[in-house]
């Protein structure tokens, strides 16, 4: 396990994990203790939340932040690998640019462009159809993977809706819609 900054991995990404849904929780109105009637009310949009968002706009902050796991599933790399490194103890900072941020903005627009150019819009290509979990996608095929042992077979789709809730095309679809507005 890589450490970084003197944390692990795990460690720094899953206390940012935790401040993230308490964030969030605090943002949309949740309340951590006690119960209260739900609120009707729309959840507060990621552009209306974070500062200096080009590309992921128009999706609810619960779905951003979901996102940024994504990509650091994606691409093995946690927070303040993609965000400056004072970003870890400032909130402020996580909106400061940097060239890995202006790269992922440029490969979300690609895929984007991919996925409605050749599936329809339909999410088929993702951050993990290259990347593997590894910064950089593998541009060499293996031989020893073609003729050595087949590798187990992928989970497919993990994702399932909650009860009640848009099924993820839906989702998608509207994500890309406000992507070509």
């Amino acid at each position: 396990m890589k450490v970084t900054h003197g944390k692990t991995r795990r460690g720094s990404t899953r206390a940012f994990l935790a401040a993230s849904a308490v964030s969030v929780a605090c943002l949309s109105g949740v309340a951590l203790k006690g119960s209260q009637a739900p609120s009707l009310q729309r959840p507060p949009m990621a552009e209306e939340v974070f500062k200096n968002l080009t590309v992921l706009r128009g999706i609810p902050v619960d779905q951003f932040m979901g996102t940024m796991g994504f990509f650091s599933s994606s691409t093995g790399l946690n927070c303040t690998d993609c965000h400056v490194d004072e970003s870890g103890g400032d909130w402020a900072r996580y909106a400061d640019d940097n060239a890995l941020k202006q790269t992922t903005r440029r490969m979300v627009l690609m895929v984007s462009a991919i996925n409605r150019t050749n599936f329809g819009g339909r999410q088929v290509v993702t951050c993990t159809t290259c990347h593997r979990g590894s910064r950089q996608p593998s541009v060499m095929p293996s031989i020893d993977r073609l003729y050595g042992e087949p590798p187990p077979d992928e989970p497919g789709d993990p994702f399932v809706a909650a009860p009640g809730q848009p099924q993820v095309d839906q989702i998608l679809d509207k994500y890309l819609a406000a992507l070509v507005s």
